[in-house]
């Protein structure tokens, strides 16, 4: 009886460790370091395939910008600020594929980044990383919403918004006539705040402007991918509703040290500053004398009415319901 009693203790034990293994990170140096070459490869195709459209200052900037993203990634990367966990990159690719394979105007060579950040967000770098936060995981509900914010993503990726908005950045700074509206400026010693104020809030509002207006084009873009493939479109919408709850916010409940845990793994410690917010309140619009009006310089536009926009032009996105999860991406949840 006792020897019994021993080995079902024994058997618990190894049936307890094996579940919390189920639900930590694995650490992939290989797939790590695959992307890292094609981080240096894809930077040099693009900087060949974009720059000798442009010249002067244009060129230049945009030179600059891709060495600087490119140098910035990679020492996040090697920082352990994304995971290279199969399960998480074989779940995303899988949707990915499935987009390319129904959609000839993907390119085949996009990337998925997973990182660790738990806000409900997504964004497309120049050279084709998408990358996806673990937050994408937690506060979605089920893979079709996954597929509708990757489309989202690749949409902005094959419009080329990333460059467009980086040459207009650039033209509208280093133009002559912002040069010459700077320089008068300097000139007015009494109302030289009052003018730089007022060409920073045009600046500010064209801006807006047009970032507004890629992401009407994205949004009905990545419609038309969801449409082709085998995912269900009316999730889109279930999913723009949940960015307006949870865009901003961090999972709820965890204690700090449960990030500790999972995140220390061998030969890649834990650091604290992983937990470290930005602190964005010295960046309060309203500390200006004449206020400006946030709503017009929101980058993504209020969702409201980028949900109504959709439903008016494909009105099949008006028949919205709940869906539930594969077994799979409820593991991915969990491991989120």
């Amino acid at each position: 009886m006792k020897l019994l009693t021993i080995s079902l203790f024994f058997l618990i034990n190894i049936s307890s460790f094996a579940q919390q293994d189920a639900y930590l990170l694995e650490k992939n140096d290989v797939e790590k370091e695959k992307y890292l070459i094609y981080l240096k490869q894809s930077f040099d195709d693009l900087a060949n395939k974009v720059l000798p459209n442009h010249s002067g200052e244009i060129k230049k900037q945009l030179k600059e910008s891709f060495t600087s993203i490119n140098k910035e990634l990679e020492t996040e990367i090697q920082d352990n600020q994304f995971i290279f966990d199969k399960r998480f990159l074989g779940f995303a690719n899988e949707i990915l594929d499935e987009l390319k394979l129904k959609n000839n105007e993907i390119p085949k060579n996009l990337k998925i980044l997973i990182s660790k950040e738990t806000v409900l967000n997504a964004y497309c770098l120049p050279n084709g990383s998408l990358v996806l936060n673990t937050g994408l995981f937690y506060w979605l509900e089920n893979e079709e919403q996954l597929a509708s914010i990757i489309a989202h993503e690749v949409a902005h990726e094959v419009l080329n918004h990333g460059i467009k908005s980086q040459v207009k950045y650039v033209q509208d700074n280093y133009s002559k006539t912002n040069k010459q509206i700077v320089k008068n400026i300097s000139k007015n010693e009494v109302k030289k705040v009052h003018f730089a104020f007022k060409l920073f809030q045009s600046q500010l509002y064209a801006n807006a402007k047009i970032k507004q207006k890629h992401e009407f084009e994205a949004d009905s873009l990545s419609y038309l991918f969801i449409k082709n493939s085998k995912y269900d479109s009316s999730q889109i919408t279930s999913s723009m509703r949940l960015s307006i709850k949870y865009d901003s916010i961090t999972p709820k409940g965890l204690d700090k040290k449960i990030y500790k845990e999972v995140f220390n793994l061998p030969d890649q410690p834990f650091q604290e500053k992983w937990l470290k917010m930005e602190d964005f309140s010295q960046y309060n619009y309203d500390l200006f004398i004449e206020k400006i009006d946030k709503d017009s310089v929101t980058t993504h536009p209020e969702m409201d009415e980028r949900i109504a926009k959709l439903e008016k032009n494909f009105p099949d996105l008006k028949e919205n319901f709940t869906k539930q999860a594969s077994a799979e991406f409820l593991k991915l949840e969990k491991l989120a």
